[in-house]
Formats: C-alpha cells, sequence, structure tokens
C-alpha cells in the first residue's frame, strides 16, 4: 500500500476555520426562571424538567469560514484508512502543526489546511458563498 499526503513534514501551511456565535435560546416552558411551581403552594417550586434549571439553553451556529492567525509547519500527519464495508469516521488525512503542539496538539483536518494565505482566502471565500 503506498499512501500520499497533499502536504509534507516540515512544509509551511495556514489553516482555516468555522467561526461561531452563541445564541441563547430562553426556556418557553419555565419562562427562563429555571423552576416550575408546585401545585400546592406550600412546597417548594420543581427545577423545570425542560431546561435542568438553567432557564435556557445556548447552541453555537455557524457565522463564517476565516483564515487562523499564523502560518504553521506540518509536524505529524495522520492517515486512517479502511476497507470498504468497515468505514469509520476516522477515515481521512489530519495534519498536526508544530505551531498549535506537536504531540498533543490539534489535529486538521486535511479539507482546512492550505499550501499558502492565497488558497486559504480563496476556500474560505468558496465555503462563504456556499453557506450564503
Amino acid at each position: 500500500m503506498e499512501i500520499t499526503t497533499r502536504y509534507e513534514l516540515e512544509q509551511e501551511v495556514v489553516t482555516i476555520h468555522n467561526t461561531n456565535k452563541a445564541v441563547w435560546h430562553p426556556c418557553d416552558m419555565c419562562g427562563e426562571t429555571g423552576y416550575i411551581p408546585d401545585p400546592d403552594p406550600d412546597k417548594r417550586p420543581w427545577h423545570c424538567p425542560k431546561c435542568s434549571g438553567h432557564k435556557g439553553r445556548r447552541t453555537y451556529e455557524p457565522t463564517a469560514w476565516a483564515i487562523d492567525q499564523y502560518v504553521a509547519h506540518v509536524a505529524a500527519v495522520r492517515v486512517e484508512v479502511s476497507v470498504p464495508d468497515c468505514v469509520g469516521n476516522g477515515d481521512g488525512t489530519r495534519y498536526m502543526l508544530r505551531e498549535t503542539g506537536c504531540p498533543s496538539g490539534t489535529l486538521h483536518e486535511e479539507a482546512n489546511v492550505c499550501a499558502n494565505i492565497a488558497e486559504a482566502q480563496a476556500e474560505c471565500d468558496r465555503r462563504n458563498g456556499e453557506a450564503n
């Protein structure tokens, strides 16, 4: 088996990421109080079963693709390949960068690693255009 990767060790690369915004969703069951009154007014109220007393929930929604603020160098490459009837979530190529920590840093998906800033900007523009 011969495995070919898009980038080589020590090659200079640029990564991109999807930025997110936090969106608060108030609980409609308890009216954002975190409690449901007990039918017996002499008893303490119950924690809301929908929000568990948190008054609502926060979700993170993607906003835009952006270039990370640094040029980095490939320090490790992880490739996972499976037979067709045993394909898992791990199939694909990921890169660990010296600047984000090696050997225990972030593994970047190959689709989010670019050869230079111009390529990274073009990919962000393409993905942001698809989202709109």
